[in-house]
């Protein structure tokens, strides 16, 4: 697999060394007010992982081109919600709290970039 962006050939680079991925995360972390980015730690941050994976299939097989930050956001946030219906009763009112959050905030920085 190869990052699209750099030509360079790992998943850590993919995942978190590509300055596409190193901005994702920046705008995610500040959005959730978590630090998230630095490495495989949980399920939700797989939802990122995920939204940058289709993206880069899409470039690879559908032959589609970078359009904003924005859509990229807007994939990761869709899947996070995909989630709450999976997440266990007691959990959901803290991933609710981190989809609103995220949904206020990185929309603001988006637009800020």
């Amino acid at each position: 697999m190869s990052c699209l962006f750099c030509e360079e050939e790992s998943c850590s680079h993919l995942f978190f060394d590509c300055v596409v991925a190193q901005q994702m995360w920046l705008v995610i972390s500040d959005g959730l007010d978590l630090e998230v980015g630095k490495g495989f730690e949980s399920i939700g941050k797989l939802c990122t992982l995920w939204g940058m994976w289709k993206l880069r299939d899409e470039f690879c097989f559908q032959h589609s081109s970078w359009k904003n930050m924005e859509t990229l956001l807007l994939l990761v946030w869709k899947l996070a919600q995909t989630w709450v219906m999976l997440c266990p009763k007691e959990k959901k009112p803290e991933l609710l709290g981190h989809l609103a959050r995220m949904n206020e905030k990185t929309y603001t920085k988006v637009i800020l970039l």
